[in-house]
């Protein structure tokens, strides 16, 4: 029989032959407005580096996030992480949804609706920690047309206004309020052809949001009631108002009530067609999309692994 102290040796050889986790890092330095050059010297002296192994991108353009994640799904990586806003999680997300490559995230946008969302700290150092526990959850992600979602996807007003802040020299959410507030009052209500699981309608809205998420981002509740992982969307429609009623709408989604509005309509559904009378911009997780005019949306259930405190 083995004695104690070989079996400790071999239990030992075996720990140390211990394969680490290969996960990738794509840090995006425009989003936010945040400096980010330090980034790489707090995640080597943050990440667990007996577990992991690290690899770095920096990414100045959504084609070459896009590129990189891409690539990364082919390297057997068991994560690749974001260091970004909304748009940089949606451009790698887009490409592991299906597969079984863990998105992590470290929030720097201006929003960062989908990390407040499901609870990751914005604090770097914090969210570096999660990445630590590599605790991996599925949620669902959506369609709509050839293009992936994770939390939002809107015609109207938000779309409206995406497009003007992502043409805009200034990012930060103060340049996002200044732009949505300029606008405000010139926007005009577009008419929308609807099916939602085969039911049919015809609404004229200022907003018409399909969400997979709560929030915007910086606590701006547009769907309250959504939730990440029951394969259900949620759609908050925002009909044309008067406009000294904005102040009552703006603070009711500050207040996470605002399915409680009158100017407010809200539906549930997993397949969602909007037609409307011209091509334009979509809101696709905070950023402008231009898609065609018939636009069709589904839920994808559990599709996407995320690392989640």
């Amino acid at each position: 029989m083995l004695n104690e102290s070989i079996i400790l040796h071999l239990k030992n050889d075996r720990s140390s032959l211990k394969v680490k986790k290969k996960i990738k890092f794509i840090i995006n330095p425009l989003s936010g407005g945040k400096n980010k050059k330090g980034i790489p010297q707090i995640i080597d002296r943050v990440i667990d580096q007996t577990i992991f192994d690290i690899e770095y991108s920096v990414s100045e353009s959504e084609a070459e996030t896009i590129a990189i994640a891409s690539d990364g799904k082919h390297k057997q990586l068991d994560a690749i992480i974001a260091v970004g806003g909304d748009g940089t999680i949606n451009n790698i997300a887009r490409h592991l949804a299906g597969s079984e490559i863990a998105l992590g995230i470290v929030p720097m946008g201006s929003g960062n609706g989908f990390a407040r969302e499901l609870g990751i700290p914005l604090s770097v150092q914090k969210s570096l920690e999660i990445i630590n526990r590599f605790n991996i959850k599925k949620v669902d992600t959506g369609m709509v047309n050839d293009q992936t979602f994770i939390n939002v996807c809107g015609v109207g007003f938000d779309a409206h206004v995406s497009s003007l802040f992502a043409g805009s020299r200034t990012r930060g959410f103060s340049n996002y309020i200044r732009i949505t507030l300029k606008e405000l009052y010139a926007y005009k209500s577009q008419t929308y052809e609807l099916v939602i699981d085969g039911k049919q309608y015809t609404q004229k809205a200022f907003m018409l949001v399909i969400c997979n998420g709560t929030q915007f981002g910086n606590n701006a509740y547009i769907a309250p009631g959504a939730i990440f992982d029951d394969g259900i969307f949620n759609i908050t429609i925002i009909e044309e108002f008067k406009f000294w009623n904005a102040l009552g709408l703006i603070s009711h989604l500050f207040m996470k009530n605002i399915n409680k509005d009158r100017n407010v309509k809200t539906y549930t559904g997993k397949n969602i067609q909007v037609m409307r009378k011209n091509a334009g911009h979509v809101n696709i997780d905070g950023e402008p999309v231009l898609l065609d005019n018939n636009l069709n949306i589904q839920v994808n259930p559990l599709s996407l692994n995320i690392i989640l405190p």
